[in-house]
């Protein structure tokens, strides 16, 4: 009887054992390799309709060369425009110049641009009153406008722009200063006053004393300062008539010579430099005047010059001077180089009194 039990027990082991094995081995059996089709073909070996076998059939090309996203190549730096010329009215304004015109009156500007990157370029006009111009343009590079001065008399600003397609952008601002007519309850105006040496009152005096005046020229009206032939000394003198603006104020003065005739060679003169004095010798020029009582230095000038400005505040308080003296109608101006040489050859400056002009900007009285 115990014999038999153990029977049974073992059986029982042995049938358990069986099922777990047979459940591991399921659990552990593997899957049934995929076969793998060429490119291109459908499941089952069939080749896509449209390709020759072997062909890849569009939107299953291997991918290329083509950087990951985020890796694109920046774009080109962009380049803003430049504003290259403004002219008011035509006359080229310069960086830093000033406009100056009379209540009421209207101002034309035109603009020249360029763009590096060949942009179209969109013009702007604005002014410190808020106001915002009608610009007219004319072809990419060429634009303009008009402003119309307003009827108090001060200071304002013109801006101009001119932007790209990007919004980069060039901008001038010129400043304008509007006066009332002259007459009129304050402001100023300049007319761009010329004056030219008066020939009669303009001329040279030699060592001797001896003048020769400009109006006595046998050519064309001028002056000479350098030495004469026997190594003396020579001087010259300019006057300009201003009685027209007795009593106004000076804003800006400047004596502009645009050209010198070279007699010799003046850079062998001693104390070379070409010295600038302001004068008053009055209602005639004579031989006394070879040396004048009172005198301001100016400025002095190179030989090595052909053209020459005077300017600055100097310039302006003599000016002035003369047109506070109701006793005074001429500025005048005396050159000189300091001494002569012993080359026995004239060395000098020849000056057409044409080739000579005083501007003068000026409040009215």
């Amino acid at each position: 009887m115990r014999k038999n039990k153990l029977y049974v027990f073992l059986s029982i082991l042995t049938i358990i054992f069986l099922f777990t094995t047979a459940a591991i081995c399921t659990q552990c059996g593997t899957k049934a390799e995929e076969v793998l089709e060429p490119p291109g073909t459908e499941p089952g070996g069939e080749q896509p309709s449209g390709t020759e076998p072997g062909e890849t059939p569009p939107g299953d090309e291997p991918p290329g060369d083509e950087p990951p996203p985020g890796d694109e190549p920046p774009d080109e730096e962009n380049n803003p425009p430049v504003i290259e010329v403004v002219i008011a009215n035509g006359v080229t304004i310069e960086a830093g110049d000033e406009v100056i015109t009379i209540t009421g009156n209207s101002i034309n500007f035109e603009v020249q641009a360029s763009d590096p990157d060949d942009d179209e370029l969109l013009y702007t006009a604005t002014d410190n009153l808020g106001n915002i111009m009608e610009v007219i343009k004319i072809d990419n590079n060429h634009a303009q406008f008009g402003w119309v001065a307003p009827e108090t008399a001060g200071n304002y600003d013109v801006t101009i722009a001119a932007s790209d397609e990007e919004e980069a952008a060039d901008t001038r601002v010129i400043p304008v200063s509007v006066g009332h007519e002259e007459g009129g309850s304050g402001g100023y105006v300049q007319d761009d006053i010329r004056v030219v040496p008066d020939p009669a009152l303009s001329g040279n005096i030699g060592e001797s004393r001896v003048v020769s005046l400009a109006s006595e020229s046998s050519s064309t009206p001028n002056i000479y300062v350098g030495d004469s032939a026997d190594g003396s000394n020579i001087k010259g003198y300019l006057s300009f008539d201003v009685n027209s603006l007795s009593g106004k104020t000076i804003v800006e003065a400047e004596v502009v010579i645009t050209h010198f005739g070279r007699i010799g060679d003046p850079t062998t003169l001693l104390g070379s430099d070409l010295d600038f004095y302001a004068v008053n010798y009055g209602d005639s020029l004579d031989g006394s005047d070879y040396r004048t009582g009172s005198y301001t230095h100016l400025t002095s000038m190179a030989p090595e010059s052909t053209s020459f400005t005077i300017s600055g505040s100097e310039l302006i308080e003599e000016i002035q001077e003369v047109l506070d003296d109701p006793g005074r109608d001429n500025f005048q101006l005396k050159l000189l180089f300091q001494n002569a040489n012993t080359n026995r050859d004239p060395d000098g400056f020849e000056i057409i009194l044409s080739n000579v002009s005083l501007f003068i900007t000026y409040y009215p009285a």
